[in-house]
């Protein structure tokens, strides 16, 4: 009866020590979901700021367009 809970008990400590092992793999998986989610905010933030700067920079491009246009025009 001894041996049958030792060997109850060596093969429970086992399976504990799976579980451990993958519970700290899940904590390390999780901790880099939550740096790619960091990354991901801040990309999505640069991608806002590059697309307002590309609107503002195609403004100024029409707008130096039509000044050129006006100019050509008033020397003509």
């Amino acid at each position: 009866m001894n041996a049958d809970i030792k060997m109850l008990m060596e093969f429970m400590e086992k399976r504990f020590d799976a579980i451990d092992e993958k519970l700290e793999k899940l904590d390390i998986i999780h901790n880099e979901v939550a740096s790619i989610r960091e990354d991901v905010t801040m990309l999505t933030k640069d991608s806002k700021k590059i697309k307002k700067d590309l609107q503002f920079m195609k403004l100024k491009t029409y707008e130096t367009e039509q000044e050129i246009h006006f100019m050509r025009n008033e020397e003509e």
